[in-house]
């Protein structure tokens, strides 16, 4: 995929362009993160599955589908299982955080669908823990915000800062269910 994408990133702009929504329930949580970006999604999936390109904006993946380690910069790799992967539209994995104290396995749906002008990618990251869904969304937030300075061939903001900007943006979601 050629790299600069043809758009800027504007940090503001972006962020309150991002849909999130959030569910508690008797099954858990669940963090739904939606954005638009210009270009098809067989560019975007090209450049969100590309470990160069991954590395960049997510973490340095290891391992061979199905059984991969990505590491995120938390105390240890995380591991993920690759469940289903339909290039270039949906990708679904088991992801297992090394923070949790009940090391749960969570699922990750990523699915692209190409719309006017780009494609609109959505993350869920489903949980069996009530509480992750504050911080999974922030963390795919701040990933995504990450992979469209990575396609714009922008510096990224500083890390920290943009942590710092998101985790008030999150407070405000008001998660749905019982």
């Amino acid at each position: 995929m050629p790299m600069p994408m043809e758009f800027e990133v504007d940090l503001e702009s972006w962020l309150s362009s991002v849909q999130r929504t959030a569910r508690v329930d008797v099954d858990g949580s669940a963090c739904v993160i939606s954005v638009h970006y210009g270009g098809a999604p067989a560019d975007l999936w090209a450049a969100m599955t590309n470990r160069d390109h991954l590395a960049r904006w997510f973490g340095v993946v290891s391992g061979e589908p199905p059984a991969l380690e990505v590491d995120i910069g938390l105390p240890s790799p995380v591991p993920v299982f690759v469940l289903a992967c339909e290039a270039p539209s949906r990708l679904v994995v088991n992801w297992q955080s090394p923070i949790l104290p009940r090391r749960t396995m969570d699922e990750i749906v990523v699915t692209l669908v190409g719309e006017a002008q780009g494609t609109r990618l959505t993350v869920e990251h489903r949980s069996s823990e009530p509480e992750v869904w504050l911080g999974a969304g922030s963390g795919w937030d701040h990933w995504l915000c990450m992979f469209a300075y990575e396609l714009a061939g922008a510096p990224p903001p500083d890390e920290e800062a943009l942590g710092i900007r998101l985790m008030p943006v999150w407070l405000g979601v008001r998660p749905t269910g019982s």
